[in-house]
C-alpha cells in the first residue's frame, strides 16, 4: 500500500510539473495571439459616412477608386491593393439612422499620412 502511494505521489508531482509547463506555454501563446490581433487591427482603416450601396458588388475596387480619386495615384508607392473591404456587421440602416462604417485592410502603404 505504501509503495502504491509513493508511485501515485511521484505521478502527481510529474503531472503538476507538466501542468506548469503547459500553463507557461498557454500564456505565451495567448500573448502572441493578442499581439497578432492588435497588429492586424492596426492595419484596418475604418471609413465612415459612405452612402449605403455605392460600392456595388466589389467593395475593394470601389475603395481603390475612391482613394485614387481623393489622393491621386502619386500618393501610392505602388498600385493600391485591398485585401478586404466590407461594411460593419450591423443591419442596413433605415433612412433616419446613422450610416454603417466600412472596414478596409490595405496590402500596400500610403506615402502620404491620412
Amino acid at each position: 500500500l505504501e509503495e502504491t502511494m509513493g508511485e501515485h505521489k511521484e505521478q502527481l508531482t510529474s503531472i503538476a510539473a507538466e501542468l506548469g509547463v503547459m500553463r507557461d506555454a498557454q500564456r505565451r501563446l495567448q500573448e502572441k495571439v493578442e499581439g497578432l490581433e492588435n497588429r492586424s487591427r492596426r492595419q484596418n482603416l475604418r471609413i465612415v459616412r459612405l452612402l449605403e450601396g455605392r460600392e456595388g458588388a466589389d467593395a475593394g475596387s470601389h475603395v481603390v477608386w475612391m482613394f485614387e480619386k481623393l489622393l491621386g495615384e502619386e500618393a501610392f508607392e505602388r498600385p493600391l491593393e485591398v485585401d478586404r473591404a466590407h461594411s460593419t456587421l450591423m443591419r442596413k440602416p433605415q433612412d433616419n439612422e446613422p450610416l454603417r462604417a466600412m472596414v478596409v485592410w490595405l496590402c500596400s502603404h500610403l506615402k502620404w499620412t491620412l
